[in-house]
C-alpha cells in the first residue's frame, strides 16, 4: 500500500509540474484590463450601441432641416376610341398613342412644431450621453470581474506555494515515520496516520491546480480568448488602508456612474413628455416646388398640352381631434418621467447602502489583514518548532498533524482577508466613480 500510495503522490507531482511549466508568461493586471476592454464582447456591443446614438444626434433627425424630394413621370397608352359631337361630328381613332412626361420638385420646411424639434435634438444628445454613460457602467462591471478572478488567481497560487511546502513537509514526515517504524520505534499506526495525511495533502494540491487552471479559463473568456491560454498571475495583492467613508459618500453622489445614468434617464423621459405638449400647439411650415408636364395624344381635344412654372406658400396645421390619442401619450410620458425620477431617488439610497456595506467589509478586511499576518508569524514559528520536536519523538501524529493544519489555515485566512481587502477596495471606488478607464 505504502509503495501504491507513494506512485501516486509521484504522478500527481508530476502532473502539477507540467500544468504550472506551460505557465510561463507572467502578466500583471493592467496588462490584462488593456485587453479586456479592447476585446470583450460585451463591452464593444456597447460601445457600438453608443456610437449609433452618436450617428442618431444630428439636427435632421432633430427635424430641423427641410425635406425635398424630387419625382419624374413618363407614361405611353395606346387608345381606341369614338367620340360624338353634338353637331353630328363623330371622330374614331384605332390605335392612336398618347405619351405624357411629367416632373416635380418640392421642398417643405417645418418653421415650427410647437417647438418639438428642439427638444428632440436636446433628447438626441441626452442618448448619446446615456450610451457613452453605459459603455464606462460596462467597462467597470468589466473591470471589477477580472479584479475578482486575478486576485483570487493571485491568492491561489500564493497558496499553492504554501500546500506544496506543506506537502513537502508531510512527504519528509513519512520517510521519517517509515524509518521509525523500520527501527521498531513507532507503531504501524502512526506510519499509516502519516501516509494518510500526505495522500491528504496530495489532494489539496492537486484541487488548487485545478481552481488555478479554472480562474485562467475564466479570465480568457472576459477577454474574449482562447481558455488554454496559459499565464500566472505576476502582481502580489496590494493593500490600500486609505479611504474615508464620507469622501467616497461626497463623490458617489456626484460620480456614480449608475446614478449619472439614472439621472440622465430621468431627464430623457422629462423631454419625452416635453415632446408630447407640441401635440397641442400648431405647426407651420414653408413649402415650395416647381412642375413641369407635357403631354401627347393623338385623339382628345388638344394634339399636345405642356406647363410648367413654381409654387410656393406656407401651411398652417392644428389638430382638432385625433381619437384622444395627444391626450393619452401626454398622460403616459407624465407616468414615465415620475417613474424614472422616482428610480432615481431609489439608486440614490440603494447607492448609500453599497457604499456603507461596502466600507464595513472594507475596514473589516483591513482589520484581520493585520491580525492574521500575526498569526501566520506565529503559526510559522509553532510549525517550526513543532518539526524539531516530531523529529524527537516529544509530540505524536495527532498534535504534528494539528499544529500544520493551522498553519496551512492562517496562511489561507491571510490570503483570504488580503484579497477582501483589495475587491471591497475596488468596489468602493467603482461606487465612488472614481475607476478611470479608457473605454474608447
Amino acid at each position: 500500500m505504502s509503495k501504491r500510495i507513494n506512485i501516486t503522490i509521484i504522478f500527481s507531482l508530476i502532473f502539477i509540474f507540467n500544468i504550472l511549466s506551460q505557465s510561463t508568461d507572467s502578466v500583471v493586471f493592467d496588462d490584462l484590463v488593456t485587453i479586456a476592454l479592447q476585446n470583450n464582447y460585451g463591452l464593444i456591443i456597447a460601445r457600438n450601441e453608443a456610437e449609433a446614438m452618436g450617428i442618431a444626434n444630428n439636427i435632421g433627425n432633430a427635424g430641423f432641416l427641410p425635406v425635398a424630394d424630387v419625382s419624374v413621370n413618363k407614361s405611353y397608352s395606346v387608345v381606341n376610341s369614338k367620340q360624338e359631337f353634338y353637331d353630328g361630328r363623330t371622330r374614331e381613332a384605332t390605335g392612336a398613342h398618347n405619351n405624357a412626361f411629367s416632373a416635380l420638385a418640392d421642398v417643405n420646411w417645418t418653421i415650427f412644431d410647437g417647438a418639438k424639434m428642439f427638444v428632440s435634438k436636446e433628447k438626441l444628445g441626452e442618448l448619446e450621453r446615456l450610451g457613452m454613460t453605459n459603455v464606462q457602467m460596462k467597462a467597470e462591471q468589466i473591470y471589477l470581474q477580472l479584479a475578482s478572478m486575478y486576485y483570487q488567481l493571485v491568492q491561489e497560487q500564493t497558496f499553492l506555494e504554501s500546500l506544496q511546502v506543506n506537502l513537502q513537509i508531510s512527504s519528509e514526515r513519512l520517510k521519517l515515520a517509515q524509518k521509525k517504524f523500520d527501527i521498531g520505534s513507532a507503531a504501524e499506526t502512526d506510519l499509516i496516520q502519516a501516509r494518510l495525511d500526505l495522500g491528504n495533502d496530495s489532494t489539496a494540491v492537486l484541487n488548487a491546480v485545478a481552481r488555478i487552471a479554472g480562474i485562467r479559463a475564466d479570465i480568457n473568456n472576459l477577454l474574449s480568448r482562447d481558455p488554454e491560454i496559459a499565464f500566472i498571475a505576476k502582481d502580489s495583492i496590494p493593500i490600500n488602508d486609505t479611504l474615508e467613508y464620507l469622501a467616497l459618500l461626497t463623490t458617489a453622489e456626484q460620480q456614480n456612474k449608475e446614478l449619472v445614468y439614472a439621472r440622465q434617464n430621468e431627464r430623457i423621459n422629462e423631454l419625452s413628455h416635453k415632446q408630447t405638449v407640441s401635440a397641442f400647439l400648431p405647426e407651420v411650415s414653408l413649402y415650395g416646388d416647381y412642375s413641369y408636364a407635357k403631354s401627347l395624344s393623338e385623339t382628345g381635344l388638344l394634339a399636345s398640352n405642356e406647363s410648367f412654372g413654381p409654387s410656393y406658400g406656407i401651411r398652417f396645421t392644428y389638430n382638432i381631434f385625433n381619437g384622444l390619442y395627444d391626450r393619452t401619450q401626454y398622460q403616459l410620458t407624465r407616468i414615465d418621467y415620475e417613474n424614472a425620477r422616482l428610480n432615481t431617488e431609489e439608486t440614490i439610497n440603494s447607492l448609500h447602502t453599497d457604499l456603507y456595506k461596502n466600507f464595513t467589509l472594507y475596514s473589516s478586511a483591513l482589520e484581520n489583514t493585520r491580525i492574521h499576518k500575526q498569526l501566520v508569524d506565529d503559526a510559522i514559528k509553532n510549525l517550526g518548532i513543532a518539526i524539531e520536536l516530531y523529529k524527537r519523538g516529544q509530540i505524536n501524529e495527532i498534535d504534528f498533524r494539528a499544529t500544520q493544519q493551522k498553519a496551512v489555515a492562517a496562511e489561507n485566512n491571510l490570503l483570504l482577508a488580503q484579497y477582501l481587502v483589495r475587491t471591497s477596495e475596488l468596489e468602493l471606488l467603482r461606487l465612488s466613480g472614481q475607476l478611470i478607464l479608457t473605454t474608447w
